[in-house]
């Protein structure tokens, strides 16, 4: 990855990370074993579908799952409602992108 597009990856995730989206859709595109792999494919995703996914921001939030291990999940947004998210994952899924809605509060 281009160093300016790591810089931009990490200044997005940063100010995901100071407003966590509680009250608000975002989308999960996909769970990797680091926090790494979650943002190297967030930037091979986003170049993509960059007509969908350009105006997002990245959230990647770790989920430990127990003797299955721990994942770092990959969601974008926040977007305005669940309409809004669920007409994106549809979008996504036509082009064989793994996609679920996340409601506010998860």
């Amino acid at each position: 990855a281009a160093p300016q597009e790591a810089s931009q990856v990490a200044s997005r995730r940063n100010q995901e990370a100071g407003s966590p989206g509680i009250d608000t859709y975002r989308v999960q595109l996909l769970a990797a074993r680091s926090e790494q792999a979650a943002e190297a494919e967030w930037m091979r995703l986003r170049r993509q579908n960059l007509d969908l996914l350009g105006d997002l921001g990245l959230a990647v939030t770790r989920a430990d799952l127990g003797t299955r291990g721990v994942f770092y999940r990959l969601r974008a947004g926040p977007l305005e409602n669940e309409a809004g998210a669920k007409a994106l994952c549809q979008r996504l899924k036509q082009r064989k992108a793994g996609c679920l809605v996340v409601r506010p509060g998860n």
